[in-house]
């Protein structure tokens, strides 16, 4: 399915790409045309808050499917055509990250360890494509998007050293996860100039990866000296959020 999906955003830049390419070749008349309000690239770059939602948002230690996750940042970065002053196609990358909550301790931390650490959080990347809308009037303009595509999903780590007799360090290496995913969004844009605008937008991804993660012990005892167990996890973790940013959009 990976495979698939990663063939669709290819396909997606690929019209993109081969559309600035014929536009090179354009009689100047065309060319004057398409830097028109009905036709051009664009760019846009967008920094904000990133609330998790749903099971992700969760801190009950007796659900499973808690993600832990506090409210974070979140980039993102996209680029496209319109092909019509109302509708055209867009490639972008969405990254959200996730500090942990403290409350995981309970669940993560030994009893018994002396050292405890994890690392910031959750990483959750996004590579997506689809259509892009802009309803225009006068400066302002009202966009939305109908993005999805692949969900790289990291989880945070673990780590508990405990002494006694002997020492053992018991870690929950970082693990990854895909999905299929969709990223609608919406918001208000205001043009500043031809080239570039402002605007203010939110979004909201939802998926279901399977994450796989290794958990191993590092075991020293008088007894049996020196041995080491290993297992690999896997944990279908639901992942969603919301995005709301402020960032700028450039036409050329």
């Amino acid at each position: 399915m990976r495979k698939l999906l990663f063939s669709f955003i290819f396909c997606i830049i690929s019209v993109i790409c081969s559309s600035q390419e014929e536009g090179k070749i354009e009689s100047g008349k065309e060319e004057n045309r398409e830097k028109s309000f009905s036709k051009y690239y664009f760019s846009e770059f967008i920094m904000g808050l990133a609330i998790p939602a749903g099971d992700f948002a969760r801190s009950d230690p007796d659900n499973a499917q808690s993600g832990f996750a506090d409210p974070g940042g979140y980039l993102f970065a996209g680029y496209g055509r319109m092909y019509h002053k109302m509708i055209g196609l867009e490639v972008a990358l969405s990254v959200n990250f996730n500090p942990v909550n403290s409350s995981i301790d309970q669940i993560k931390k030994l009893t018994n360890a002396e050292e405890y650490n994890h690392d910031a959080g959750w990483v959750i990347i996004n590579y997506l494509a689809g259509p892009h809308f802009s309803f225009s009037a006068g400066k302002f303009a009202f966009d939305a998007r109908l993005l999805a595509g692949v969900m790289d999903a990291r989880r945070p780590s673990f780590k508990n050293s405990v002494t006694g007799i002997g020492y053992e360090v018991v870690e929950e290496k970082v693990g990854h996860g895909y999905a299929f995913v969709y990223q609608p969004g919406a918001g208000i844009k205001y043009q500043l100039s031809k080239k570039l605008g402002i605007e203010l937008m939110a979004d909201y991804f939802n998926a279901t990866p399977t994450i796989s993660y290794q958990e191993t012990a590092s075991v020293w005892s008088v007894n049996y000296g020196y041995y080491f167990v290993y297992h690999e996890r896997k944990d279908r973790q639901p992942v969603s959020a919301w995005n709301i940013g402020f960032g700028i959009d450039i036409h050329f």
